[in-house]
């Protein structure tokens, strides 16, 4: 009896470090190879790509995304700060302030006029509900302005937001475009990422 005992006591306790030994996994570290890290580190999320979201227009702008969502373009005019305004997150809330707005677009002319200068154009972030049309100078420190090297191109740059903002408007600088008033320019935006 005694001897029964001192048996199914064994097995108890290496049942117990069996067990025990199943369910703990060594904590990661920097000893331990990539491989057996990434054995037991879950999968990262992926996210889908989202697409452009347009918010609103200025100057009765009518952008159009592509059908797979990677840009929208829009042909904008020369007069009243014509432009193309998209939401910056797909859930159409806001960026806080001190966030980096980083985006890119290409811009190609349309109808020009022989003695037309290059484009000017410009971005400025803002709420998707205000009117962005014939904004007043004093919102020049929310604005890039872009002054266009050549008829067409491509503009890579960022923003610093001062404010929240929702939206990111694409338009020319009417005020300082001395071209012809039947002036048009296509422009591509291929990108909008914040860093908040």
């Amino acid at each position: 009896m005694k001897k029964n005992s001192v048996i199914l006591l064994s097995l108890t306790v290496l049942c117990c470090f069996m067990f025990s030994g199943c369910i703990y996994d060594e904590p990661p570290s920097e000893s331990r190879p990539d491989a057996e890290i990434s054995q037991i580190l879950p999968d990262p999320e992926i996210r889908p790509k989202t697409g452009f979201i347009i918010a609103t227009s200025a100057g009765s702008v009518e952008g159009t995304v592509s059908d797979d969502g990677s840009q929208v373009n829009a042909v904008l005019t020369q007069g009243s700060d014509a432009g193309l305004v998209l939401y910056l997150y797909e859930d159409k809330s806001f960026a806080p302030e001190n966030s980096i707005v980083s985006y890119e677009y290409f811009w190609e002319v349309k109808k020009w006029a022989d003695n037309s200068p290059n484009p000017k154009l410009m971005v400025r972030y803002g709420d998707a509900s205000s009117s962005w049309k014939n904004y007043d100078p004093s919102y020049s420190e929310k604005t890039n302005y872009e002054d266009c090297s050549s008829k067409s191109g491509k503009k890579t740059a960022s923003i610093t937001l001062k404010s929240q903002a929702n939206a990111i408007v694409f338009a020319t600088n009417g005020y300082q475009w001395a071209g012809d008033s039947g002036d048009t320019v296509e422009i591509t935006v291929t990108k909008i990422s914040v860093k908040e």
